[in-house]
């Protein structure tokens, strides 16, 4: 989680796109991704929430909270994420944001 929201940050798309599930990574837009990293400023990132997604386990959940700048305004994302390991790796599958 938090290696993606470096990412994200950092304008890493390949990494953003590389670190998503495969079933999801053909949806992802790379040149939307990127011009939406262009104006992304990272403030801060919390994870509030971790359930399994240990050494043993082939999923787990990441709650956290990540307060942004986008194009100047402060954006504060509320997520309960849901991670996999696809090639002994773990990868984003999806998410609920939350209120």
């Amino acid at each position: 989680m938090r290696s993606r929201y470096t990412a994200y940050v950092q304008g890493k798309v390949d990494y953003v796109i590389a670190t998503t599930a495969a079933r999801g990574r053909l949806a992802i837009d790379r040149d939307e991704l990127l011009a939406y990293c262009q104006h992304l400023r990272g403030v801060s990132l919390a994870v509030v929430e971790t359930l399994a997604g240990g050494p043993a386990d082939a999923s787990g959940v990441v709650g956290f909270v990540a307060t942004l700048r986008v194009q100047g305004r402060k954006q504060v994302q509320r997520e309960r994420s849901r991670f996999a390991r696809e090639g002994g790796r773990w990868v984003y599958v999806d998410g609920d944001v939350l209120a």
